[in-house]
């Protein structure tokens, strides 16, 4: 692939044919057999199979595939995976019961399960993975769009010797995650119940069935929120979880640290997973002011730092998580609107890889400044990127592209089952794990 330097740009970027050399078959061959270090987690690789990866598509499944040949190895429909990649969750019914069965990833394979009453679906795994929430039927449009009702039945079940757990609560609530320690789930509690318009972050005690307000840093925040979730990272420690909201329509939100007439389109909200608080960091504008849809999120391999890219107006704000604000806003022209949403990569060494449309744009460790930008392959919109690393993943239209961060030249192409979204599943280290808030899981 034809990386091009960002300072030879004049007018329009040179993503047209001329900016990309396609690779013939045997060249795709040679290539993929040389990428063996395709690590799906730590557990894969004690076995053997770091030449596998898994993806997920745009249909929910989960595929294991070989980047040597492009076949797959196992596919799990509806799946729903462990924050560590180590199991793959299904469910299935079973008359009028519910059976949850843990999946190893590298076959397929029912590795364990539990039976529930009642017909339901996965809504959020714990960041060990061994406690699993699940409701009746699906979310509404997104878990921040919930169906109006005036109670809500919700199950916790363990992937260990711990018996599951029934809980009937007399609120609209929505599960969020799991604490560290698997002994609290944060809920979304909507109100009012039957018409919601907004919610506020609680805690469920899982011993007493009691439902709890978080501790917060900002005591004197209104802890009722509105908005639309974006994007969603997990902590590489499990301590944090990042949501980005924004605020479409014409009621912006107030920052109680900014003057009095200071408006605020879009903040990350922070739960501390560990310390059972919430926080809110307010992004300033223009983030969150035109196309909102598109801001995307993705955190360091360290955790020290989560990044917010917004296309639509071509700037990017890094948030330093050990002071739990924006440290720093900076121009990325590269980035501009195409109506996709951003996608974002950081690697060990600094590294920010941002993309939007069919746009990559590479940042220099520390300064943070473009140092070259390219297209993807076939000009189609990337939806994924992922370091693994020396090398750079970048998915989309059916594919995943390989890069040599080195050389910043196009190593190898596999070809996936199908043309559409491709997720790329993985460890933390060195990547963005971001949760797809707009679906049923």
């Amino acid at each position: 692939m034809a990386i091009a330097d960002v300072t030879e740009w004049v007018g329009q970027p040179p993503w047209l044919s001329g900016a990309i050399r396609r690779r013939g078959p045997a060249v795709v061959a040679v290539a993929a057999a040389a990428v063996l270090i395709l690590a799906v987690t730590a557990l894969l690789q004690r076995d053997g199979a770091e030449d596998l990866l898994l993806v997920r598509g745009d249909d929910g499944t989960i595929s294991l595939v070989d980047p040597g040949s492009g076949s797959r190895r196992a596919s799990v429909a509806d799946a729903v995976p462990t924050h560590d990649r180590s199991a793959l969750l299904t469910t299935r019914m079973d008359g009028g019961r519910t059976v949850l069965e843990s999946r190893d990833p590298r076959t397929g394979a029912i590795t364990g399960s539990t039976t529930l009453d009642g017909a339901l679906r996965v809504r959020t795994v714990s960041p060990r993975g061994r406690a699993v929430a699940l409701m009746a039927g699906g979310a509404g449009e997104g878990l921040y769009e919930p169906v109006p009702r005036d109670r809500t039945e919700l199950a916790v079940a363990f992937l260990d010797a711990r018996p599951p757990l029934r809980f009937d609560l007399p609120a609209n609530v929505e599960p969020e995650m799991f604490s560290l320690d698997e002994r609290a789930l944060f809920v979304l509690e909507f109100t009012p119940p039957t018409d919601p318009s907004s919610y506020e972050v609680r805690l469920l005690d899982l011993a007493t069935g009691e439902l709890s307000d978080t501790d917060k840093l900002q005591v004197e925040l209104n802890p009722r929120m509105r908005g639309k979730a974006r994007a969603q990272v997990l902590h590489p420690q499990g301590t944090h979880l990042f949501t980005l909201y924004t605020l479409p329509g014409d009621a912006p939100v107030h920052d109680v640290e900014a003057p009095a007439e200071t408006e605020r389109w879009a903040f990350v909200h922070v739960i501390s997973l560990e310390h059972k608080w919430s926080h809110c960091i307010f992004l300033p504008v223009p983030f969150g002011t035109t196309d909102e849809a598109t801001i995307g999120l993705g955190i360091a391999p360290d955790g020290e730092s989560v990044f917010v890219a917004d296309p639509a107006v071509s700037q990017m704000a890094r948030i330093d998580v050990d002071a739990f604000e924006v440290a720093e806003v900076f121009p990325v022209e590269q980035l501009r609107p195409t109506g996709a949403r951003a996608a974002v990569a950081v690697a060990d060494d600094g590294t920010v890889y941002a993309a939007a449309g069919n746009v990559v744009v590479e940042l220099a460790p520390g300064s943070l400044e473009p140092v070259h930008a390219w297209a993807s392959r076939g000009r189609a919109a990337v939806s994924g990127l992922q370091v693994a690393g020396d090398e750079l993943r970048v998915a989309g239209n059916g594919r995943v592209t390989l890069v040599d961060r080195a050389t910043r030249r196009e190593t190898g192409v596999i070809d996936l089952p199908g043309r559409g979204t491709v997720e790329l599943l993985g460890p933390p280290r060195g990547s963005v794990v971001e949760f797809p808030l707009e679906c049923a899981c």
